[in-house]
């Protein structure tokens, strides 16, 4: 998960998934917020084919930010 700015709140979490299988992030959001005690109205999901790696082997959470403010 990253966070973008956000000129209403500041900054908008938006969440990274893979999968082989068809993902519906709709439903895997309402399946998110029935499981967290928290607010996950402003949460936004993206599906990626794979993650961008770093060459330690992490997961460059920095390319996945560049990639959404270029996508805002």
């Amino acid at each position: 998960m990253i966070a973008v700015p956000d000129s209403a709140l500041g900054e908008r979490p938006i969440a990274f998934v893979t999968s082989d299988a068809a993902l519906d992030v709709i439903s895997l959001g309402l399946v998110l917020t029935a499981a967290v005690p928290y607010d996950t109205s402003a949460l936004t999901i993206t599906r990626v084919a794979t993650f961008p790696m770093t060459p330690t082997g992490k997961i460059a959470k920095a390319e996945l930010r560049q990639s959404a403010l270029a996508e805002s």
